[in-house]
């Protein structure tokens, strides 16, 4: 009777510890190994292009003993918050501030936990020069915090992740990916926590970026993640998007894959390893505790579960090798869909415009994409149409003004006329009507 109360007892605490686990145990750190074994399954004609573009990414040598000059660029990013009003609130402005910083402190080895590193690693751990920062200027050429907010109510899957980037679908339409490193925060439906684009990827240039969801965005905040909650996602995600692979490559238990395919052997500085690393194998940080298994049987060294490309919690991650940054610099500099990025101004604020004072107002950009914005000259006669008007005299838009406006700024979504070019005409309240050339690029 005593021993059946006793194991009474032990069920009871058994069903309550689990019953108290944190949540956090079913989410998955990163979804986009999945998402390209789904691409490559159902179009292998995918595979072979994206195949094809990767070899194409020059692979960078490293000089023995010798790192190369490190890749010094600035990387404007865009973040697109898709959020409903409750969970927007959550990531506010300072929380994507301090989430892009550290993605410069961890991309340049500044973070204060490295620590962490073994004595084993420390001379392959890199430090890279790159800085990340919110963009400036947006891609109509006007101020901007780099920070675009689109309240919604609806949530997304791995497989429908590419809706996220598009105003359509109900997500946000990136920025041109060729001056902008898009990211997109979200909540997935699923228990993902990250999914990117690998540089090579023959998609359309609007679905390059990462997605993350939104309680594992930012750096130390109170979301439902605490294991996750270190701004560490985003930075495992930024290396596939630099073209870096799973730390255990990604070879499901083989031991023959590689987290540096197609690049010298003399880069691969990284230990193999069976498969992903769950949890925190060091929780006092000491960088003394030597994790191995039948790919890194070696008890000197061991697996790399510090790695930020492995699924360790947070806490544990906290360094990129020398040999990845090689690989991340060379997909930078040689890869089409990167490359430009190192050109991107977008970082800086846009210069102060100009307005013809024999015109006495400016129409910006031109050409343009999606929108146009039109500044008018101080003090200002009250504006009260704008129109849109195709080359062969048809109205294709019309703004009216009721009692005309004095607004000295003006943004049009142009974003649905068709590509050519278009006369953009003003009427002011004194009857005078000005017109300008325009050209949907």
């Amino acid at each position: 009777m005593v021993l059946t109360h006793f194991y009474k007892n032990v069920l009871c605490i058994a069903v309550g510890i689990m019953l108290t686990m944190p949540m956090y145990a079913q989410f998955k750190r990163c979804g986009t190994t999945e998402a390209y074994t789904a691409l490559f399954q159902t179009n292998p004609s995918f595979k072979n292009q994206f195949h094809n573009n990767q070899q194409r990414i020059i692979p960078s040598r490293r000089l023995l003993n010798a790192r190369n000059i490190p890749l010094q660029a600035t990387i404007p990013v865009v973040v697109h918050v898709i959020l409903n009003g409750a969970n927007q609130t959550k990531i506010t402005d300072a929380v994507i501030q301090k989430q892009i910083d550290f993605l410069t402190t961890s991309f340049q080895g500044l973070n204060a936990d490295t620590t962490r590193i073994p004595l084993v690693f420390k001379s392959r751990f890199g430090k890279g020069k790159l800085t990340f920062t919110l963009a400036k200027t947006d891609p109509e050429g006007n101020p901007t915090n780099g920070i675009v907010r689109v309240v919604r109510n609806n949530s997304f899957s791995l497989t429908t992740a590419d809706d996220a980037k598009q105003n359509e679908t109900g997500g946000s339409t990136a920025w041109d990916v060729t001056k902008y490193y898009n990211v997109w925060i979200i909540v997935f439906a699923d228990n993902v926590l990250g999914v990117s684009v690998f540089p090579g990827d023959p998609r359309p240039l609007n679905v390059h970026g990462t997605v993350v969801d939104y309680r594992a965005f930012g750096v130390k905040e109170r979301h439902e993640l605490p294991q996750y909650n270190n701004g560490k996602t985003l930075v495992h995600e930024t290396g596939h998007f630099f073209n870096l692979v799973h730390i255990w490559g990604d070879d499901n238990g083989r031991c023959d894959g590689t987290d540096f395919p197609d690049a010298p052997p003399e880069q691969d500085d990284t230990p193999n390893q069976t498969k992903e690393t769950n949890g925190n194998p060091d929780p006092a940080g000491t960088g003394k505790i030597v994790k191995t298994d039948m790919c890194s049987p070696n008890k000197d060294t061991g697996i790399m579960y510090q790695n930020y490309m492995d699924y360790t919690d947070d806490a544990a991650v906290v360094m990129f090798t020398n040999g990845q940054f090689d690989r991340m610099e060379a997909a930078l500099s040689t890869s089409i869909d990167r490359k430009l990025l190192l050109q991107s101004t977008t970082y800086l604020p846009p210069p102060p415009f100009t307005i013809d004072v024999t015109k006495g107002y400016s129409v910006t950009p031109n050409p343009f994409n999606s929108k146009v914005t039109i500044r008018l000259q101080q003090p200002i006669t009250p504006l009260q149409y704008i129109q849109i008007i195709s080359i062969d005299g048809q109205v294709i838009e019309q703004l009216e003004y009721a009692g005309g406006t004095t607004q000295s700024i003006l943004n049009l979504d142009v974003s649905l006329l068709a590509k050519g070019l278009y006369i953009v005409v003003l009427g002011f309240s004194d009857g005078r009507k000005v017109s300008e050339k325009i050209i949907k690029q």
